[in-house]
């Protein structure tokens, strides 16, 4: 039994870290040869349109974000396209879109249609050639709208370019400090791994850049998107990525491009995200395999390693459990949650050594709340798809700790369900070999060699095939 679970268990570690070293080997790749040629300066002066979809934000952000956008008048050709998607506020809103009105920052208003129907009716009013899309809360500076555009005057295979996003708020608390390396990594490491094969999967909704042509093609599509006879109103800004990608067209991620957001501060607010964010990525990757053929194989094999690591977690938390019943061994527990921690750490190196702040050594308390956060909302993700409710929004508000304590005991209650399939399953092995584990670390480490070997030995010639043999893609417009 000791084998089955150690190679279960270190066979889901070792996956998980040579995947991540493979995410490492092409970020890495992209910053050092790739970056600089989308940095280059352009002559080029064309013409700008920036959509903010508002609902019912506060007076004061909303000052504040129109500020910054007045900061970037001074750009030619830029124009700012604000629209009021039927905020109950408005009142409140009023003054301050009064304030900030003019010839280039215009204030649109509508009856409440989501994000979707608001990007779409300034999508109306826009006449720049490119469209920058934002949040409600979103800070733009200045120098990086024309960097965000740069890849697109360069390269007219690129047909959307995702931007950087740093946190405002991350100076509130613990969450918030987390939060805020968790955003360098998803953006300077994930994001950047797919845009070394030009297939970045989400264009994050706070500051991204497309080809207003493209957009004006696919419009319809993405305000009628339906999923289980169900209008989507969750996931727009991985649903308008897959549609570019869609059309034969690259997407990257421009490091360097800037702006502003405000992330969680609690973590019931860090939760209600988290759920809208999975349950988009779980909807996203059936649409992203009926377009398979515009996207890179890795790119396909790393969407997919995100359920399969799900998966994985939840087969060797079962096999542990099961162990430990067996062997009232609670040092097995320990050895876990050390891969855990390993698994983490190499994450936090890699933020280290790119950006040589002390604060990714903190990076590894993030490990945890994915373990004991993330993994019971992922699970809650796929089994409530067809829910659009936001739990924030409407006339019934979700009781979010109750809810997540709800969804953490059902996923405690398959893992117990599972170790005891596994128990009725594969009996003998268990009473013949559990007695055998003496608990040592040696013991442990000794019986994984060859888990362990294969592991790394397929996932380095996996790394070797996408380095030497690129992905060709058919172009729309080649």
């Amino acid at each position: 039994m000791l084998v089955i679970v150690g190679g279960v268990v270190l066979s889901y570690a070792i996956l998980s870290l040579v995947h991540l070293g493979i995410q490492i080997c092409l970020a890495q790749l992209y910053h050092q040869r790739v970056v600089k040629k989308y940095q280059s300066a352009v002559e080029s002066q064309p013409s700008i349109s920036v959509i903010y979809p508002v609902y019912n934000e506060s007076p004061e952000i909303l000052t504040m974000v129109m500020e910054y956008a007045k900061s970037c008048l001074n750009i030619e050709g830029l124009e700012i396209i604000f629209v009021d998607d039927g905020s109950p506020n408005r009142f409140e809103l009023d003054p301050v879109y009064k304030k900030y009105e003019c010839d280039q920052i215009k204030v649109v208003y509508q009856e409440n249609k989501g994000k979707r129907g608001a990007q779409h009716k300034g999508l109306e009013f826009a006449s720049g050639e490119f469209i920058i899309t934002v949040d409600s809360d979103t800070l733009i500076i200045p120098e990086n709208i024309p960097k965000l555009i740069q890849p697109l005057l360069i390269d007219p295979n690129i047909g959307a370019v995702c931007g950087e996003i740093l946190p405002k708020n991350s100076k509130i608390n613990l969450l918030t400090r987390l939060l805020d390396l968790r955003y360098w990594t998803s953006f300077n490491l994930e994001r950047a791994s797919q845009s070394y094969l030009k297939s970045v999967l989400c264009c994050s909704g706070p500051f991204s850049a497309y080809r207003a042509s493209i957009l004006h093609e696919v419009k319809e599509k993405y305000i009628n998107q339906i999923f289980c006879n169900e209008i989507c109103t969750y996931g727009d800004d991985r649903h308008l990525t897959n549609l570019v990608l869609g059309e034969g067209y690259h997407v990257i991620y421009q490091p360097g491009a800037t702006a502003w957001t405000f992330v969680p501060e609690s973590l019931g607010e860090f939760i209600r995200q988290q759920n809208r964010w999975n349950k988009s990525f779980f909807r996203e990757m059936i649409w992203t395999f009926k377009i398979k053929r515009c996207v890179h194989p890795y790119v396909l094999f790393d969407m997919l390693m995100q359920p399969l690591l799900f998966i994985g977690f939840t087969v060797a938390l079962c096999f542990s459990l099961l162990l430990i019943n067996e062997t009232a061994n609670l040092m097995i527990p320990v050895y876990y949650l050390g891969t855990l921690v390993t698994m983490a750490t190499v994450r936090s190196f890699y933020g280290l050594f790119r950006t040589r702040d002390i604060r990714y050594l903190l990076f590894v308390l993030y490990g945890f709340l994915h373990v004991f956060i993330l993994v019971p909302v992922r699970f809650k993700s796929l089994l409530t798809l067809t829910d659009n409710r936001w739990g924030t929004r409407g006339s019934v508000k979700l009781n979010t700790p109750l809810d997540f304590l709800f969804w953490a005991s059902a996923y405690f209650s398959i893992l117990v369900l599972g170790a005891c399939i596994i128990n009725l399953l594969l009996p003998n092995v268990i009473s013949s070999t559990s007695m055998h584990f003496n608990g040592s670390l040696i013991d442990w480490v000794w019986r994984m060699i060859i888990p362990i070997g294969y592991s790394l030995i397929i996932q380095i010639l996996l790394l070797i095939a996408l380095v030497c043999f690129p992905f060709k893609r058919k172009f729309r417009n080649s």
